[in-house]
């Protein structure tokens, strides 16, 4: 029962455009919800504990055949977590494919690459590498040039109109997939407004059939006139593996670079699935910096 008339109108007008729109595009709704008990404490020892949405979202996606080889498809997520008055968007993407391709424009919320192979299972509570923000983005995927190669070249603004700032780049990002084995490559130069001026990404995944395997690594490197001049770099490594009638997992993060912007992290995590599209997770982080007494501990357990 939507006990919210906002949220009752939006859904309402949302649904409204589905069933118009479904005489010419196939409309689908998707979601997740979930809900869970965290237990936190800080490297100074302060501890938190409590019960909260950690998921909630509805990605409306509808796509059209336009004939000569050519589809288009269009995304928009919005997102509600708790007793709150108003649902908000996050993603939202429009993609035009055919004989060169496809190009999707929008904005979303970009992740940080290397995170791409840090597998497992556990949480990753955000505090040890780097995480990139919101931002209005142009992406032409190149079509296939080998079996398994796959080129993307991008092009982002802030989300604020007009403004250039830090997420103001462009890039190119290589992937190539054979049988197991999976590899990829992205780099990234920054507008001369960002104290960085690039990011190099590397990384890869092996699925040896009993467990997969993936590591990264990425590179930040700064303008000379920049506050911190010294290259700042991030690793990742992952593993999960089925055991039983579960998914366990194991990932480390790190961050270096001069100063005190040190921090690792390893966190641990099961998946028990009750269903096809219901489980229960639980999972613990640890979380280090240079120059504390004692790591920071994240444990929660949700069913999502």
């Amino acid at each position: 029962t939507l006990e919210n008339s906002q949220m009752k109108k939006t859904l309402i007008a949302m649904a409204a455009v589905a069933v118009a729109g479904a005489a010419s595009a196939q409309v689908t709704i998707t979601g997740k919800y979930a809900f869970g008990f965290t237990s936190d404490e800080t490297n100074a020892g302060v501890a938190t504990t409590g019960l909260g949405v950690t998921d909630g979202n509805l990605t409306f996606s509808a796509s059209e055949d336009l004939g000569g080889g050519m589809s288009i498809s269009a995304s928009s997520e919005f997102v509600s977590r708790g007793r709150d008055t108003s649902i908000t968007g996050r993603n939202a993407s429009m993609t035009v494919a055919g004989g060169f391709g496809s190009v999707m424009m929008g904005s979303i919320e970009a992740g940080n690459p290397v995170d791409n192979y840090s597998g497992g299972q556990g949480r990753d509570a955000g505090g040890t590498i780097t995480a990139d923000g919101n931002v209005d983005i142009l992406m032409w995927t190149l079509p296939a040039m080998a079996p398994g190669l796959n080129v993307q070249l991008k092009k982002t603004d802030p989300t604020t109109a007009g403004a250039v700032g830090a997420s103001n780049t462009s890039g190119v990002s290589l992937g190539y997939s054979v049988d197991a084995l999976t590899v990829g490559l992205d780099i990234t130069n920054y507008k001369a407004t960002s104290t960085a001026k690039s990011r190099t990404t590397m990384g890869a995944k092996y699925a040896l059939g009993f467990a997969t395997i993936s590591a990264g690594s990425q590179t930040y490197k700064y303008l000379s006139t920049a506050t911190n001049t010294a290259d700042k770099k991030e690793t990742v490594f992952g593993i999960s593996a089925p055991v039983g009638g579960m998914t366990v997992g194991v990932t480390t993060r790190k961050m270096a670079q001069s100063g005190t912007n040190n921090i690792s992290s390893t966190d641990i995590g099961a998946t028990y699935a009750l269903s096809k599209r219901t489980s229960v997770n639980v999972s613990s982080e640890s979380t280090k910096t240079v120059g504390t007494a004692q790591s920071a501990q994240y444990r929660r357990i949700k069913l999502l």
